[in-house]
């Protein structure tokens, strides 16, 4: 007996010191910071980053010939409009519209204008580098048009250049000031070589507003490297895990058999009385209450109220001495349940009637929660009726959008529940059900039907016949948290059709 309790505790110990998993490095449960490219960024497209802009200032003519007024007597007002888009945070381009008066190589005043396409380069998003707009941004240009000489005749093509400088007042509106040139034939004021290109200039100084259209600025594109290096330890920790979850499964299963050994030689030697709550604690060594397996006989749906009424909570015997047999009672227990299978008319079964339906009306009613006042004879006759099942459901759970058991295990509860329903003649209600956070409604009704048909079918081949079985199918539900519980299917046991 000492070689046996030593043997019981050793296993048991040696179950329990085996922690369930490895330690998970601190830094893969940690939030990963996000982090960005330099240099790239996401474009919107054509709907966004488009912009328009006014200016005015002044312009001077110098021609060639040059004449005999100097830079700040050919001074003339000058006005412009644009409209453009910037592609990328450092590359844009841009139409331009300018004109008014100039004085030309006579010291006469002329009417103009001009229209050209620019190429912009954002020059402190290159140095910056980092895709973010700057307050302040400094964009040289160069492009060609044409320029119109209205007193001359003449609209000879032309170069323009020049740098802008901007500040952003919002995220849309920006001050610009900006300081240009345009460079086209000798003969652009009427005087000088048609054919000389570089002999006539236009310079200008303008100040003006510039206002974005659509969405503004250019999104960062997130850094995937971080997540890959994190991703890739992952998948090593999992493989780990697995290989460490494989070898305590095995460590279970050995200490299993060496505890049905112990148990088998315990009970051969009449001591599995005494010691059998090693086997069956009411609290595991985490601290986790255990809770009995239902063997759906009809008797342990009543453990709790029987109790109340001096029974065994677990045996159905009295625990207190009185004048009714113990067998007699369980006897008669099973046959208020179960109708004529076990009928029993004999006096015991009198005075077990009077000791259940004498009960105090508090008795508690957790296992059942039925307002009837602690009057059995009306719990039973619910059962009786089919209005209300023997004992608790049976959920069996599914994987994600299939009919697969999260675990086969579950099987073997398939087994006693059609052990018990042959044995006693009892109907069975198959109901399926989905998350309705997951899958749409159609989806949801399909797999609530297809997971009711697949029990339906293993308590077939268990042999149950298909009219005492009715199926039910609930679709998508939200009843539990988390929402795996939903994808289930729902077994009870009645006496009659339900």
């Amino acid at each position: 007996m000492l070689a046996l309790t030593a043997g019981l505790s050793s296993v048991d110990a040696f179950a329990y010191a085996t922690p369930i998993h490895p330690q998970l490095p601190q830094t893969i449960l940690e939030p990963q910071n996000v982090s960005y490219t330099e240099n790239v960024v996401e474009t919107p497209g054509w709907k966004g980053n488009w912009f328009i802009g006014v200016n005015g200032g002044v312009n001077a003519f110098i021609g060639s010939p040059l004449g005999c007024e100097d830079i700040w007597g050919r001074l003339k007002p000058h006005f412009g409009v644009n409209v453009g888009k910037w592609y990328t945070p450092t590359v844009g381009s841009r139409l331009s519209f300018s004109g008014f008066s100039i004085k030309n190589g006579d010291i006469k005043n002329q009417n103009y204008w001009s229209a050209s396409a620019d190429m912009l380069c954002n020059i402190s998003n290159v140095v910056n580098g980092k895709g973010d707009t700057p307050k302040v941004s400094l964009v040289p240009y160069v492009g060609f048009g044409v320029i119109h000489n209205n007193q001359a005749k003449t609209s000879p093509f032309a170069i323009s250049y020049g740098i802008m400088a901007q500040y952003g007042l919002t995220s849309r509106l920006s001050v610009t000031l900006e300081a240009g040139a345009k460079t086209t034939f000798s003969d652009f004021d009427g005087i000088g070589a048609s054919n000389r290109f570089g002999g006539d200039n236009l310079l200008s100084l303008s100040a003006g507003l510039t206002y974005t259209i659509g969405r503004t600025g250019f999104r960062k594109i997130i850094d995937a490297k971080p997540f890959m290096i994190d991703n890739a330890k992952l998948r090593e920790t999992c493989r780990e895990l697995y290989e460490a979850n494989n070898r305590l499964s095995n460590q279970n299963a050995r200490d299993a058999r060496a505890l049905a050994e112990l148990k088998k030689i315990l009970e051969i030697e009449g001591l599995l009385t005494r010691y059998g709550n090693l086997f069956d604690p009411e609290y595991d060594k985490s601290g986790l209450k255990k809770f009995p397996i239902n063997d759906y006989s009809g008797l342990n749906s009543l453990r709790a109220r029987l109790h109340g009424a001096g029974l065994d909570a677990y045996s159905g015997k009295r625990t207190s001495d009185d004048n009714v047999p113990d067998d007699d009672l369980t006897d008669f227990i099973e046959s208020t349940i179960l109708g004529d299978s076990k009928k029993n008319n004999d006096s015991a079964s009198d005075k077990a009637l009077k000791s259940i339906t004498e009960a105090d009306d508090s008795i508690a009613s957790s296992n059942l929660d039925l307002a009837i006042d602690g009057k059995y004879d009306k719990y039973f006759a619910l059962i009786r009726n089919g209005e209300s099942c023997l004992g608790s459901p049976i959920l069996f759970f599914f994987q994600l959008g299939t009919t697969n058991l999260t675990d086969q295990s579950q099987l073997v509860n398939l087994d006693e529940i059609a052990r018990v329903a042959k044995t006693y003649g009892l109907r069975i209600r198959v109901t399926g059900a989905a998350d309705s956070h997951t899958g749409t409604t159609d989806i949801n009704t399909r797999l609530g039907n297809d997971r009711a048909d697949y029990i339906i079918s293993q308590l077939k081949d268990r042999g149950i016949s298909a009219s005492l079985i009715t199926k039910n199918n609930r679709g998508g539900i939200d009843l539990f948290n988390p929402g795996e519980a939903n994808r289930h299917c729902k077994i009870e046991l009645f006496l009659t059709a339900k």
